[in-house]
């Protein structure tokens, strides 16, 4: 797989991600969430669910990104080993999707009018991801972006020591906004 298409069905699963946050945020100002948490159905439980949910969605989108590219990949040019490589090298991005989607979490936590702000990060590891090279931006501004950290898979070998503390953030981000959620009060509902 080549570390383009690594990195654009990566952007395609933050995009799913922060998709998945807006329309969380939505129920929320439309006042249907506090219907739902009017119930038996608590906010931890059901953040949690979400968070969960989207994670799986992610995945998803990851692996069947990379399966398409490998099987597309080996039908032109015959090489059944793609076929592996394919999600395999997209999944390596699930960390640092999972942190991009995390922190929009973060945002929607604090407030369902900050969850757009998540787009911004989303925008700017694209144009890392994209033109970085191009543009020779420095090493410091390339770090701002969590897809950045993963290194250039295949191309390049996984950086470990980046995903752990990747999935570090990620599990840090999920107990904040668990946290800071419970004690917020909901724009609508």
């Amino acid at each position: 797989m080549t570390s383009v298409a690594g990195v654009v069905v990566a952007l395609l699963a933050c995009a799913v991600a922060l998709q998945g946050l807006v329309r969380l945020a939505a129920e929320e100002s439309s006042g249907r969430l506090g219907l739902v948490l009017a119930s038996r159905y608590g906010r931890n439980r059901w953040w949690l669910t979400s968070m969960g949910l989207l994670a799986v969605d992610v995945l998803a989108v990851l692996f069947a990104g990379g399966l398409g590219y490998g099987l597309g990949a080996t039908m032109t040019t015959g090489q059944v080993d793609q076929i592996q490589a394919g999600p395999s090298a997209a999944l390596a991005y699930y960390p640092a999707t999972l942190l991009v989607a995390m922190i929009g979490g973060a945002l929607l936590a604090v407030s369902s009018r900050l969850v757009v702000l998540a787009w911004v990060l989303f925008l700017w590891a694209a144009i890392v991801a994209m033109l970085a090279d191009t543009l020779q931006m420095p090493d410091w501004l390339r770090s701002l972006s969590p897809l950045q950290h993963t290194g250039r898979v295949p191309v390049a070998d996984l950086d470990i020591t980046a995903v752990v503390v990747m999935c570090l953030l990620t599990v840090l981000l999920l107990a904040f906004s668990t946290v800071w959620l419970r004690r917020r009060d909901l724009a609508a509902g």
